[in-house]
């Protein structure tokens, strides 16, 4: 029943109510909901199908699938079904071209994991060019292949952070190939379809950033959910060779995005003649007005076109001038009998037209310096260019399979995949104490020799999550937990204390009008403080938090003497702490410090050059300033090995005006202040 609904396989179904079919969907949802899936097994079910069975532990035919295909003959003419029990199978795999009829099946689609993560900066050229084509995780050459119930993955780009991360997870070369309820998961070019190459992807999760669904073939993306992780990304990167009638076709697809993601852009022609059309897909408040993205003028000749489709990023009225809608008339055509014809393909064109579909994308190659890059899409794992298609293709995937999975697994696209339930959070194993789904911000203390925190996991049910620890502790660990269908989610973040630093309210220092510091003490909240002579108010406060990360807020006081009061909150936002800082001003010079026979002091009156009297029986050096009454330094200068008694110091203050000036002079750090009578 959920078949014949959420997927349509004839137009009849197009001119169906819109309001009507979300309903009927709901049901869908809600039937299935009440009867639950099939609990028997997968691999109990499909027992008698299954001829190789690949597992990592090594209860099964082969820990590899790279050792399963290679035991399937060549030129295979009967299917050949691999069953992939849980776990992540780290390969780089190419499914020959003489591998032909491979069904794949997955225990689970979100732990039957094929991954690796090369990138384009493993293979360049002698200009430093990188080439992505060869990045691939699961290459698939062969005609007739089948995917079921499991994940591609290239996680290039969270093991290489900046620079070159494109990395195919998905790389199809073969003709005839069906991919159902599979996750395809990258980041930037995540899938790759060949020229003269027909695809059936259907009830699929397809994530990535950048041109994520890219290349020169015809396929059909059928009630799948179309996944953007960052802001400004394009979903499409089609080169539809210039003959074809149809390109990428998006039907009843749901197009997603991460929270806080914005700028989704639907496409952008890598070469001339693009061809892509959304049929009656849901599209995000996240996709930027224009709809589609110009690159390099291939614009101009590009097909891109959207036909009925609905959601908050639907309104057509700005969008761009290639972007259009999709004449009715025509929208009869777009079926899979009719999308996977071989007229889509045309061979009458002879030389001609082959120069303008295989040709081109050699010449592109060519005159940016790597024709190698064309070689490898134009042999797509042959020794030849492959063949127009010439048999009429209707899609079938394989009844039993297919009415298994389906039955024993949740729609890519169903609700249920939005909702986020979190149990717990547990470090290395023990569960983070105190821990509320509500609650985003905690705090763990280490033990004292720790120089790495625990390992962060969470459970729940369908949760997926990602852990940045930090560089080094004390310091944030940030934890981010989607729903399984990524667009729902929170972030929490946890404190990897040392010495109780996440619920630390301490101070290092504070400085008052640019000079004068104040050093705090472990437990003392109240100081006073003298301002320097000629300040007359508390002008700026500058505070230097003993942790990263505290918060604070502070009160000037608005006349003098008066409180500089600070309030410090610690890392975990609910211990605080007032710090109360008396600021008095000076009232003149502590005669004491001038007078005293082992004090320095400068000899009054002045006329055009300082001389200063060094009481002490020591050779002295002096740090001297002079500021006017107001506080405003004229005057700084050190002077070295000033001798006992009156120093002749050669510093000329012949250009101030006569008056009366305030100076510090800073002697084994103590501070010594007095006026300067300053004369014609």
């Amino acid at each position: 029943m959920a078949e014949c609904i959420t997927t349509k396989t004839e137009r009849k179904g197009k001119s169906m109510d819109r309001s009507l079919l979300r309903k009927m969907k709901v049901i869908i949802v809600l039937i299935i909901s009440s009867f639950g899936l099939n609990a028997q097994s997968i691999y109990d079910q499909l027992a008698g199908r299954i001829d190789i069975v690949v597992d990592k532990s090594g209860g099964g035919d082969f820990t590899t699938i790279r050792e399963a295909i290679d035991s399937i003959p060549d030129n295979n003419d009967t299917w050949k079904v691999i069953f992939l029990k849980k776990g992540i199978y780290y390969e780089k795999i190419v499914l020959g071209y003489k591998k032909t009829k491979v069904i794949l099946i997955g225990e689970d689609v979100d732990s039957t994991i094929i991954t690796y993560d090369d990138n384009a900066g493993v293979y360049k050229d002698t200009l430093g060019n990188g080439h992505t084509f060869s990045t691939y995780t699961f290459r698939a050459d062969a005609n007739d292949f089948q995917a079921f119930n499991l994940t591609f993955r290239n996680n290039a780009y969270e093991t290489r952070l900046t620079g070159d991360q494109q990395g195919v997870a998905f790389h199809s070369n073969g003709d005839r190939q069906l991919l159902y309820h599979c996750r395809l998961l990258g980041y930037q070019d995540t899938y790759f379809d060949n020229f003269r190459t027909r695809r059936y992807i259907k009830d699929c999760f397809i994530e990535g950033a950048v041109d994520y669904i890219f290349g020169f073939g015809v396929t059909l993306f059928d009630s799948c959910q179309i996944h953007t992780s960052r802001s400004t990304a394009y979903i499409t990167a089609a080169s539809t060779p210039q003959y074809y009638e149809f390109g990428y076709v998006f039907e009843n697809c749901r197009l997603t995005n991460g929270p806080n993601v914005s700028g989704i852009s639907l496409g952008r022609p890598w070469f001339d003649w693009a061809n892509v059309v959304y049929d009656h897909c849901w599209e995000p408040q996240a996709l930027i007005a224009g709809g589609w993205t110009p690159w390099a003028g291939r614009e101009n000749t590009c097909f891109y076109r959207e036909y009925e489709c609905f959601g908050p990023g639907s309104d057509t009225t700005n969008r761009v001038f290639f972007g259009k809608q999709l004449d009715p008339a025509k929208a009869d055509r777009y079926v899979k009998d009719t999308i996977f014809t071989v007229s889509n393909f045309p061979t009458y064109l002879g030389y001609t037209g082959d120069t303008a579909e295989l040709m081109k994308v050699y010449r592109r190659f060519e005159v940016s310096g790597y024709p190698e890059r064309a070689d490898t899409i134009l042999y797509a794992g042959r020794d030849h260019y492959p063949e127009y298609p010439t048999d009429k293709w209707s899609p079938q995937f394989d009844e039993e399979i297919f009415n298994v999975v389906q039955s024993s697994t949740w729609r890519m696209m169903d609700s249920v995949n939005g909702i986020l339930e979190i149990d717990k959070i547990l470090l290395n194993g023990s569960e983070l104490k105190g821990f509320n789904p509500e609650i985003t911000e905690y705090g763990v203390e280490l033990d004292e020799n720790d120089t790495v925190g625990p390992v962060i996991t969470v459970t729940g049910e369908g949760v997926t999550f990602l852990v940045d620890y930090p560089e080094s502790v004390p310091g944030y660990a940030k934890v981010t937990v989607l729903s399984r269908d990524k667009v729902n989610g929170n972030t929490y973040s946890i404190y990897f204390s040392k010495d109780s630093a996440y619920w630390d309210t301490g101070l290092k220092f504070v400085v008052v009008n640019g000079t004068d510091t104040v050093r705090f003490e472990p437990g003392n909240p109240v100081y006073n403080l003298k301002l320097q002579p000629g300040e007359t108010k508390v002008k700026s406060v500058i505070i230097y938090t003993k942790i990263s990360g505290q918060r604070y807020s502070y009160i000037k006081p608005a006349t003098l003497p008066g409180t500089i009061e600070i309030d410090i909150t610690a890392l975990d936002k609910v211990t605080t702490q007032q710090y109360l800082i008396h600021v008095d001003l000076q009232t003149g010079i502590n005669k004491s410090d001038v007078t005293a026979p082992d004090k320095i002091s400068i000899l009054n009156p002045v006329k055009n050059e300082l001389l200063i009297i060094n009481r002490s029986d020591q050779p002295a050096d002096a740090a001297i300033t002079i500021c006017d009454l107001n506080g405003k330094l004229l005057f700084s200068e050190t002077l070295h090995e000033l001798i006992t008694g009156i120093s002749e110091t050669g510093l000329d203050v012949s250009s101030l005006s006569a008056g009366i000036y305030l100076y510090r002079i800073n002697l084994n750090e103590q501070s010594f202040f007095g006026k300067i009578i300053k004369t014609e």
